[in-house]
């Protein structure tokens, strides 16, 4: 019987890149679509772009804690099966980014890219703090206590507001009826019941929500090449 064949980690790293890749050529699209004046396909784009980000949140995860992520969801086998691919629901990528991106907003400091690319100062300046060394991570995870004291952030109630708002969260209304004609409400409707100011504002969230995930997995990326970090986390695990 032929082993199971996983990702390595850097197979994940690429997937990372590729979806982020993905979800910003939605996010130019939609930015086309509303210049055409189709607002629910714009909206509906800005949707997709939102799941492309889950996905890469995932895989980011994943990178991290490779040596510790269950080989399960990681074989390839599974992955070519839509039914058994760990990444298929989009409604829950929808709800892992949500989640990501509420607890990124509360550490404005250090994602606070809105644009969609980022500068090559600002990679010199991530990159500083990540180099493989313990006093680099020693340092990286001192300016990030300091940024939650100082912006007064109480980890226990984020981590229940997190909560509340992910289970709550989903975007797939407003997908299908910026893609599709549907029966509601004892009418037809389309895609053109989308309006110009809800398109717009949505995908100015979306590009927000872009510029920290991109942010994020940059520094992830970085921080996945430091034994440091990898021996840091290897003993929190096994503390656990």
């Amino acid at each position: 019987m032929k082993s199971p064949e996983y990702f390595s980690k850097e197979e994940l790293k690429d997937a990372v890149e590729l979806c982020l890749e993905n979800a910003e050529q939605y996010i130019k699209d939609a930015d086309l679509l509303i210049e055409s004046s189709s607002f629910g396909h714009a909206y509906a784009f800005g949707v997709l772009a939102y799941e492309e980000m889950g996905k890469a949140a995932v895989c980011i995860v994943w990178v991290l804690l490779y040596r510790h992520v269950n080989k399960d969801v990681l074989d390839k086998k599974k992955w070519r099966n839509k039914r058994e691919n760990p990444l298929m629901n989009h409604t829950k990528k929808q709800k892992i980014m949500k989640g990501i991106d509420t607890l990124m907003e509360a550490l404005p400091l250090l994602f606070s890219v809105e644009e969609l690319e980022i500068s090559e100062e600002d990679k010199k300046e991530i990159t500083k703090y990540f180099s493989d060394s313990p006093d680099s991570i020693i340092e990286f995870n001192q300016l990030v206590f300091s940024y939650i004291s100082d912006f007064k952030v109480d980890l226990e109630d984020l981590s229940e507001e997190t909560d509340r708002t992910v289970k709550e969260f989903t975007l797939e209304d407003e997908k299908w009826r910026g893609l599709y004609v549907d029966y509601k409400d004892g009418k037809f409707i389309s895609p053109k019941t989308v309006g110009k100011d809800d398109a717009i504002e949505f995908l100015v969230d979306v590009k927000k929500a872009f510029g920290r995930i991109k942010t994020f997995s940059f520094m992830i990326l970085a921080l996945s090449n430091s034994n440091a970090l990898t021996e840091d986390i290897t003993a929190l695990v096994e503390l656990s």
